[in-house]
């Protein structure tokens, strides 16, 4: 628990400056095509349904909880970041979603709570991963499914980032290296584990240039599938 402590008050610290910056980069040219392509991967991955209670494990600013209530999911979010908090209930006023501060690492909900959770760029700022995944495969009911998203060690996007901002502190891990992690941490059979990526453009891509981003990504998943921005696995649970 000790170390769960240290963990919200370190990345509390480092994120809640952050909190009022954070969707501007979504509201620029770039950032609103990654995301496009993000959040078409993460939906393809943990197919939403109507009714469907999801976890959003490190909400931050709600803008994936706004999507999965759009599509009728009954969405919690949680977050050690309570700046963070503030801007995703008042994203969300009037929807199906409630949000909590709480580390993933120890969540504060009983076993099979969920139909589905999903973390999406998270671990890499959690110093214990594998407890995370322990949570949140906890959480979840047999039948359900856990996506994880974390941002490629392989990618262009990775150098690009690397030492700037929030960035300092991240952990970037290779599609191999977060596989193994999981596989190593929950009970999950490896025929469960699905991995997709998304993000090919490269960063440096701009202005008039990123009418071309919808190239970049359909050749990346042809030719590149191990170098896209993202990657995200999808594990059923038995």
């Amino acid at each position: 628990m000790q170390g769960g402590k240290r963990f919200c008050s370190e990345t509390m610290a480092l994120f809640d400056p952050y909190a009022a910056e954070y969707d501007a980069w979504f509201n620029t040219p770039k950032g609103r095509l990654a995301w496009q392509f993000e959040l078409r991967m993460l939906l393809g991955a943990l197919k939403p349904c109507r009714g469907e209670r999801i976890l959003d494990a490190g909400c931050g600013t709600g803008r994936l909880a706004q999507e999965l209530a759009a599509r009728g999911a009954e969405v919690t979010g949680v977050d050690v970041s309570p700046a963070m908090l503030e801007i995703a209930r008042k994203k969300m006023q009037g929807k199906k979603a409630v949000f909590l501060r709480a580390d993933v690492t120890v969540l504060p909900f009983a076993p099979a709570s969920f139909d589905a959770a999903v973390c999406f760029t998270v671990l890499e700022f959690i110093p214990e991963p594998e407890e995370a995944l322990r949570e949140l495969w906890r959480v979840i009911r047999p039948g359900g499914r856990m996506v994880i998203g974390v941002l490629n060690r392989l990618s262009p996007w990775a150098a690009a980032r690397k030492g700037r901002g929030v960035f300092a502190s991240a952990r970037f891990y290779s599609p191999g290296e977060m596989r193994r992690l999981i596989l190593s941490t929950i009970p999950a059979p490896r025929g469960r584990l699905q991995q997709t990526a998304a993000v090919y453009f490269p960063p440096r891509l701009k202005g008039g240039l990123l009418w071309g981003a919808g190239l970049f990504e359909l050749a990346g998943r042809l030719i590149a599938r191990p170098f896209g921005a993202v990657v995200v696995f999808r594990v059923d649970k038995p």
